[in-house]
């Protein structure tokens, strides 16, 4: 195409000035860097040419999986994937597949991870040193300084640019009419009250990314929900329940990766090679979430800048860190570094006041305007004179609308 001709010829000229610069010539050096950010720029930002029709003529029993479970058309073609219902009610082959590989187009049926030396690489480490940073609009909001390469890559391969393949694992926002996002609703507004066992180190007030998280590495809460999702009367609804297939990570169904410990497991017509290998159940209900939070550990880049920030930055520097202390968290440092857009995630456990549109928010200006008038006796230690966080408070400790604690 004639953009892939233009990037062909702007890399090339960046590496000719590259090369200038190595010698000492700044006209040249400044020129290369000029050259070789357009190119990298022009990668990332162009349309994706779309699939032909033929590439996504692949046969039932030859598809490769491409989506999540219950994943929706849009996001499976937002994946650069094909989408094709199934002719036969009762056929278990993905409904979300890889394309098949035609002349002249990359081959879009296997996974990797773009690796140094590929035009993929340098595309993505551009974004994420210098694009993301500089200008955040460019790029959805899935993406931010803390995204994987992976995450980045997912971006480029449905944009059709610098040539990546997908990767085999990357973060996916979950919409709407997704099982995954039915799930994840439930988990955080009704699971975790009836089944708090299931959600360790979470609470009502953490975040949907952190719910999609933890149900991405227990499918069975995602059987336990009700309504169910495999629908009732159907037989792996209640084996996924009970048993599940953990023991997959032992004798893998066929395609899964990676592979099990013990080998292949072998069709021996039960219940459980039913629901976890022919049917693939074995494959997270949940997609990993974007924008994950996590508190910075030792061993981190953000962590060692978390440090440096609280012991050097402050010091020297106290202008750089407004509404913050000596005596401020490291939390609080974190997010500091990551509003600033410093490559640290935001921090997981935070207070935060409930946004006007958010179910909790509906929640306490219920209990603000009728509920403390209708019901006090639910409301003890507050008056309708109370302040909004006063409510939000008390909803978040009584588990109420997924509400988060508040920071006043």
């Amino acid at each position: 195409t004639a953009l892939a001709f233009f990037l062909a010829a702007a890399l090339a000229a960046a590496a000719a000035a590259s090369g200038a610069c190595a010698a000492g010539r700044g006209r040249a050096c400044a020129a290369a860097s000029r050259a070789q950010d357009h190119a990298l720029l022009q990668m990332s930002l162009g349309d994706r040419e779309p699939l032909a029709a033929d590439q996504c003529g692949v046969p039932e029993n030859a598809r490769s999986d491409c989506g999540h479970f219950g994943i929706s058309k849009a996001a499976c073609e937002d994946k650069g994937c094909c989408w094709r219902p199934h002719i036969d009610a009762g056929s278990r082959a993905p409904v979300c597949f890889h394309a098949a590989a035609q002349a002249g187009r990359p081959e879009a049926a296997p996974c990797s991870s773009t690796v140094q030396g590929e035009q993929c690489f340098a595309a993505i480490q551009w974004a994420m040193n210098h694009g993301i940073v500089e200008h955040p609009e460019w790029y959805p909001d899935t993406l931010g300084v803390s995204s994987s390469l992976e995450d980045f890559q997912a971006h480029f391969h449905q944009s059709g640019q610098a040539g990546c393949v997908a990767p085999c694992e990357s973060c996916h926002k979950v919409l709407p009419g997704e099982t995954c996002h039915d799930v994840v609703e439930w988990a955080k507004f009704n699971g975790i009250r009836s089944y708090p066992n299931l959600f360790p180190g979470l609470t009502v007030g953490s975040t949907l990314q952190e719910f999609q998280h933890l149900v991405r590495g227990n499918n069975k809460i995602a059987f336990i929900k009700d309504p169910p999702i495999l629908g009732n009367g159907d037989q792996c609804q209640a084996y996924m329940a009970i048993t599940g297939c953990d023991w997959t990570a032992e004798r893998s169904c066929p395609g899964q990766q990676p592979a099990g410990s013990a080998g292949a497991a072998a069709d021996d017509n039960s219940t459980g090679y039913e629901c976890c290998c022919r049917r693939r159940l074995w494959k997270p209900i949940c997609p990993e979430a974007c924008n994950l939070c996590r508190t910075a550990e030792r061993g981190d880049r953000c962590f060692a800048d978390v440090q440096w920030a609280m012991e050097v930055g402050m010091r020297d520097h106290p202008e750089w860190y407004p509404n913050l202390t000596a005596t401020s968290s490291a939390k609080e440092f974190q997010v500091h570094l990551q509003r600033m857009r410093q490559p640290c995630p935001a921090p997981c456990g935070m207070c935060s006041t409930a946004e006007k549109g958010s179910r909790c928010y509906d929640g306490v200006m219920w209990a603000m305007e009728h509920g403390v008038k209708i019901y006090p006796h639910w409301y003890p230690e507050l008056s309708a004179e109370s302040p909004f966080a006063a409510f939000q408070a008390h909803l978040h400790t009584g588990g109420y609308e997924g509400c988060p604690m508040p920071c006043q």
